[in-house]
């Protein structure tokens, strides 16, 4: 049963966007931070998980028709290709601290799965450190 959304619902689902939209300042000016607690909208610093896409056989890249799923607990989205070259590989959007699964899928090939892909944060604002991943898909029997 749908339900239309409460106004309080709307404003709690409007203000999680601009948190996940945003980063938290932190303390340390000298690093690059904004001051604490403010908050500045992500400058688009990239993927945080980019996983080339190869043929196991071949090695020829071959993410232009490749889709993927990236999912955590709470978080489920799907990949992009690169911009610059979208046969290369599939990329997620900015991601937080967590651990990840990846499902990819292309015609041809058996699927590519991967768990346990762990995004950790570092430096004095605690931003992701981006991880690249190789999946060689495995052509279909």
């Amino acid at each position: 049963m749908n339900r239309p959304m409460s106004s309080l619902t709307a404003a709690i689902f409007a203000f999680s966007s601009l948190i996940a939209a945003s980063v938290l300042g932190c303390s340390n000016s000298s690093a690059g931070c904004t001051p604490t607690g403010a908050l500045v909208p992500n400058p688009g610093p990239g993927p945080t998980i980019v996983i080339v896409v190869m043929d196991s056989v071949s090695g020829r890249l071959i993410a232009d028709s490749a889709t993927g799923r990236i999912a955590a607990v709470t978080y489920s989205d799907s990949l992009t290709h690169n911009a610059n070259d979208p046969n290369s590989a599939l990329e997620s959007g900015v991601l937080g601290a967590d651990t990840y699964a990846v499902a990819i899928v292309r015609p041809g090939y058996q699927q590519w799965l991967r768990s346990g892909i762990v995004v950790a944060t570092s430096g004095a604002c605690g931003a992701a450190t981006p991880v690249q991943l190789t999946a060689r898909l495995q052509p279909a029997p």
